[in-house]
This record gives C-alpha cells, structure tokens and sequence, in this order.
C-alpha cells in the first residue's frame, strides 16, 4: 500500500475518535448529568470510537490491518477508570474474534498490556495537571504502538510491514493523542468554570434577595411597630386608634404579599399538575382586578378567540401570573386608560396577549424584566415580574415584551396546549 494512503487512512481513523469524544463533552455540556451518566456515555461513545477505527482498519497484507483502536480505549480507561478499560478491552477482543483471521492472540496479548499499564498509571494520572496528562497520553500513544509493533514483529517476523509506514504509525497516534487530551482538557475546564460562575451567581442572587426583601420587609415592620407603641397610649381618640389598626393591618398585608411573590419565585412548580382552561383563569383573574380597574377608571376588554384551549400547570401559580401583570398595567394607567386581553389557539399552542395603553417602558427597562429587584415603579420590589417569569419558564412557556414610552406595553405570553385532557377541562366555566 502507499504510503500517503496509509496515512490519510490512519488520520481518518483519528478523525473517529475526535469525533467521538466531541460529542461526549457536547453532550456533557447540555444540561447538568450525574456522574453515573457521563460514565455511562463515555464507556458507550469509546466504544463506538473503537468499533469505528477497527471497522474503518488498514489492510497492509493478507495478516495485518493497522488502526487506532488503541486511542478510545486508553482515553476511555484513563477518563472512565479500570472496570471501563476492561470492559472497552473485552469489547475490542469480541469485535476481533467476529472480524476473524490471522492475529487474535496478538490482540489478546496487546490489549492485556495495555490495560496492565492503565491500571498502573491509573492513580497517577488523576492527580496531573493539564500539561503532564497531555504528556502522559502522549507517552502511552507511544507506548501503545511500540507494544504494536513489537508483538507483531515477534509473531510474524516475515510479513512486517516497512518500517516508513511503522513511523507513521508511531507520528499519528502520539500527535493526535496529545490534540484529543488538550480537547479533553479545555471542555473540562470550561465546564467547571461555568458550573463555579453559574454557582456565584446563584449566590450573588440569593445573596442579594435577602437583603433587598429583609429590607422591603423591615419597612412595614417599623411602622406597625410605631403603631402598636402609638397605641399603648389612652390619650388617643377611637377614631385615631382605628386609624392606627387600619394601618397596621395594610402594612403587614405588604409585608405578607413580598414574602408570598418571594416563596412563589423560590418553590418549584408541583410534581402532579392540573388541566387548565386558559380563558376561565383569565376571566377569573379579570374579575379578581376589576376593582382595582375601577378604582384606577381602566377599562378592561376582553377577546377570546379559543373556548377550548388547555394546559398543564398549577392552578393557583398560573392565575398568580396572569394577575401580576394585569395588576402591573393597570398601576401603569395612572390616568385611566384600556386594558385589553385577548387569547388565541394557534397550532399546538395558545397565545395570550395582556396589552394596555400607560406609560410604557424604554427597551433597556423592558430588557431588565424579570431581573432581581427591578421595577420601573417607586415602591415596587420586582418579585411580582420574577414570580411571572418563573412561572412561565417552569410551564415551558415564552413572553415576549414590547413597549414605547407613551404608548404602552404588550405582554405576549405562549404557553403549550396539554396534548390529551379530560373533556371537564375544555368545557369549565
């Protein structure tokens, strides 16, 4: 065979194995996986690199087929552990033995050496940084072939190939092992670093909620407690000490409400979920804000282009959301003003739009919704558009904010129809 051939077959072969090993750390990096997972992915992708090299083999003579075989497999024992490496090894055997001929002993004896040297470098390699293990996978490439070639010569002293197209043998590997290494070690200092920067966010969050609601908190607090001392006092009239109560009463309401948004953002969606008819909660929730609308002389419209349009979530969270919004509108019309809500079926969703006519908000205000804390209002904390965001997120939905200063601001929220309900869903009133 010629010797570029030889070659460019056996960085085909490598490109396998990179292929492979691409797609565990992509498949890592999707979302969070136990350790038991990425074991389990890593022994079965090592094991389609192996298959892989060994199906796309180098026929030199009617004895020797040259592949990179040993790549996957050392990668996977170092990266796996031992009892991976014995199973990537009997894997390699079984596959041998079913493609057949001549040099099922050589294997056998290659395969056992090679993971008699994982097994001892094993403990080591654990402890290296990136620099040695990229050394260490290099020497043992080297060493892999080298066991190659001395088995073979041994046992078939009279058919070994040149010795130019054994040099390429020992290039390929060890340059190739050392790029899938530094690979290796890049994805996982990438991921870690995520993992620790999405971990000190969480904490600069929780951080940062604390404070804000121990201080929102505190407010209502300090006036009851002004109240209460206020009230100690006979020298008050009735009419005034009524007035103390009444404002007692409103201040722990507050103070009652921002713990309620702040457990509603924190606590999970349940486990067992509803059926939902989204226009009855959202005519449920216009009432429950029609006073408040009348107070504020917003007139609400309603629009409901489907009857029938369901969801799985959580009944009380779900009215929570619409009502956070249609409250948020209607203290945006100072003035008064319209309220429009309208829902739609289309395809294998159902769209609703919350839309008033107040103040609106700039793109850098509507871009910070949903941020801990913010809030385009005075008083306001920014649970209730947190609460709104989670909820939807946790019921796989999307919302979609516009707005214009004077004109403004149109909520679009895309929630999931449930796939199969029972008919009481569809028809509840």
């Amino acid at each position: 065979m010629h010797l570029s051939k030889v070659a460019e077959d056996l960085l085909i072969n490598l490109l396998c194995v990179f292929a492979v090993f691409f797609l565990v750390y992509l498949y890592h990096d999707r979302k969070p996986r136990t350790e038991r997972q990425r074991l389990y992915v890593l022994i079965l992708c090592s094991m389609l690199g192996i298959i892989a090299c060994m199906f796309f083999s180098i026929p030199l003579n009617e004895q020797f087929r040259l592949d990179l075989r040993q790549i996957p497999l050392m990668l996977g024992g170092l990266y796996g552990g031992i009892v991976p490496a014995v199973l990537l090894a009997a894997v390699t055997m079984a596959y041998r033995v079913i493609q057949g001929g001549e040099g099922i002993y050589s294997t056998f004896i290659i395969l056992a050496l090679q993971v008699a040297g994982l097994y001892l470098i094993l403990p080591y390699f654990r402890s290296m940084n990136t620099n040695k293990r990229i050394l260490t996978t290099s020497c043992l490439a080297l060493a892999a072939s080298l066991n190659v070639i001395v088995v073979m010569w041994l046992m078939f002293q009279r058919s070994v190939p040149p010795w130019d197209i054994w040099l390429w043998y020992l290039i390929i590997p060890v340059l190739g092992t050392a790029g899938i290494t530094y690979v290796i070690e890049s994805m996982n200092r990438s991921s870690l670093l995520r993992t620790e920067i999405a971990r000190a966010e969480k904490m600069s969050i929780v951080s940062h909620m604390a404070a804000s609601i121990s201080h929102e908190v505190r407010n209502p607090l300090t006036v009851v407690r002004g109240m209460l001392q206020l009230l100690q006092y006979d020298d008050f009239a009735a009419d005034k000490r009524h007035m103390f109560l009444r404002t007692s009463i409103t201040e722990l309401d507050r103070a009652e409400s921002i713990i309620s948004d702040y457990l509603a953002f924190a606590k999970p969606m349940p486990d067992k979920l509803q059926y939902l008819n989204v226009v009855h909660e959202l005519l449920h929730t216009v009432t429950m804000v029609q006073p408040l609308a009348n107070m504020n002389t917003v007139q609400i419209t309603t629009n409901m282009k489907t009857a029938a349009a369901v969801v799985q979530g959580d009944k009380q969270r779900v009215q929570q959301c619409f009502l956070n919004i249609m409250k948020n509108c209607i203290e945006a019309m100072p003035k008064g003003g319209l309220l429009k809500i309208h829902a739609l079926q289309q395809d294998s969703d159902v769209q609703v739009l919350i839309q008033d006519t107040g103040i609106g908000m700039t793109k850098e205000q509507v871009a910070r919704l949903g941020e801990p804390y913010f809030s385009t209002k005075d008083s306001g904390t920014g649970l209730g558009m947190m609460v709104v965001f989670s909820i939807i997120d946790a019921m796989h939905g999307k919302m979609k904010v516009e707005s214009e200063p004077g004109k403004g601001t149109r909520f679009c929220i895309t929630l999931p129809l449930a796939v199969a309900y029972p008919e009481a869903a569809a028809t509840q009133q």
